[in-house]
């Protein structure tokens, strides 16, 4: 998803928001979350196929987290990315958004 992402916005696709706001979501629930509920070192070896293999969980951090900050400042929205993955406001807004069923696939 990161790297769809990264095409797009290569090609000058500016409308990325939803997009952009949907994956620091996903990264809040599924990683930063997982990371701080398990008390999860970030020099734990892991296996990410899409990463090419065995890794560390800090690599896959810097891979997914890292480049959507990165991204998110190109086109604005450093602040809302970071009070997405900070869990502020905008973070329980998509929350409220999101579909149980869709939540469940999660």
């Amino acid at each position: 998803m990161i790297g769809q992402l990264e095409r797009k916005l290569k090609n000058g696709n500016a409308e990325l928001t939803d997009e952009i706001y949907l994956l620091s979501y996903l990264g809040r629930k599924e990683i930063l979350d997982r990371i701080a509920e398990y008390k999860w070192n970030l020099g734990t070896p892991i296996v990410v196929p899409a990463l090419g293999g065995k890794s560390t969980l800090l690599f896959a951090h810097q891979m997914t987290i890292a480049k959507l900050m990165v991204m998110a400042e190109q086109i604005g929205l450093s602040s809302d990315v970071n009070d997405i993955l900070g869990r502020g406001e905008l973070y329980f807004e998509l929350d409220k958004s999101i579909p149980n069923h869709l939540k469940n696939l999660i």
